[in-house]
């Protein structure tokens, strides 16, 4: 028999232009080399009302196979949608029901609150991977690494995992979705790194990586990064969002930069490319280099411009450090979509 995984992006409630959700995309791709069949439906990218999207779930449970468990991706701003899922196929089928993302990560409670029956906390893909061998019967569920659920009424969280050291090992991600995005003329999101080395007391991601053990921000090398870049090139894509959380730390510095953007000359692959870049990081070199890549545009979290707040924030830059890499970006040309934080705790 078929075993089979269920992945739901439900509605967002944000002001955000909808897109790919890269994570469930390299949760489906990493599942499926263990020949486990998974289908996502996107509510979100693909616009679905509520009863558009039961009826795919109910398409779903009408095939054959074995359902390991439904996996849902979110944020905490729409757990109220998350409720409404879940009370759906709470009231039409006996299935396990596992959340993840950062809101789940960081709010197990109340997400276990709404009926959620597991928590996959932080990085999802061995995980998940662990969770469907536990719905196979070949492990135990506090052999799961982390994960959260209720045991003996209280909440009950296991072992931290490891990162993943080596995303060249990763299967690229699953790609189910990317018409909708083509057809909206949306960006199509690639990830060249994950993590971030800064110490920022106001970040989320730093907190998200702290959830596991290893090396916080680890990087895919130059060649199975444009590996895939060259293959959703000739697949039409020419728009790219790099989603990484900081896309230049040690030891990518100028040279690294000539040699992604010689990589892609060597190829002929033209496009654009959008990412995040740490304002230590801008150098005439650096953005020179990316510029010629195709990057025509950078979130940059500048923050605040005062000394003693930037501290107490734990950044790394310098009011000077901001001000120089705002005057790199606006000399060469570069977008920047900059970040402010006008409040302090």
């Amino acid at each position: 028999m078929k075993n089979k995984v269920l992945y739901l992006i439900p509605p967002a409630k944000t002001h955000r232009t909808a897109e790919e959700n890269l994570g469930v995309g390299y949760l489906a791709a990493y599942l499926r080399q263990y020949d486990i069949q998974v289908k996502i439906i996107d509510a979100w990218l693909g616009k679905l009302s509520y009863d558009c999207m039961f009826r795919e779930i109910d398409n779903f449970f009408k095939s054959d196979g074995l359902i390991l468990f439904v996996g849902i991706s979110t944020y905490v701003s729409n757990i109220e949608e998350v409720k409404t899922i879940v009370a759906y196929l709470r009231g039409k089928y006996s299935v396990p029901i596992v959340a993840g993302g950062f809101g789940p990560s960081f709010f197990q409670k109340e997400f276990l609150d709404i009926g959620v029956d597991i928590i996959s906390i932080g990085e999802g893909e061995v995980t998940n991977l662990e969770l469907c061998q536990y719905f196979q019967g070949r492990i135990a569920l506090e052999d799961v690494h982390n994960i959260a659920f209720i045991k003996g009424g209280q909440i009950y969280t296991t072992q931290r995992g490891q990162l993943i050291a080596n995303l060249d090992s990763l299967p690229y991600p699953a790609r189910d979705t990317i018409g909708l995005s083509l057809e909206r003329k949306s960006a199509i999101n690639v990830l060249s790194a994950r993590g971030c080395m800064g110490h920022c007391t106001f970040c989320s991601v730093i907190a998200f990586q702290n959830l596991q053990r290893g090396k916080q921000w680890r990087e895919r090398s130059i060649e199975n990064f444009v590996d895939e870049i060259d293959e959703l090139y000739k697949r039409g894509v020419n728009f790219f969002k790099i989603i990484d959380d900081s896309f230049i730390e040690y030891p990518r510095d100028e040279e690294w930069c000539k040699k992604f953007a010689d990589e892609l000359e060597k190829r002929n692959i033209v496009c654009r490319f959008r990412g995040s870049i740490i304002a230590d990081y801008v150098t005439e070199g650096v953005v020179r280099e990316l510029k010629r890549a195709g990057f025509f545009s950078f979130a940059c979290g500048i923050e605040n411009f005062s000394a003693t707040v930037l501290e107490r924030y734990g950044k790394r830059a310098s009011p000077d450090m901001n001000s120089h890499a705002l005057t790199v970006f606006e000399k060469n040309g570069i977008y920047v979509q900059c970040g402010l934080i006008l409040f302090d705790p």
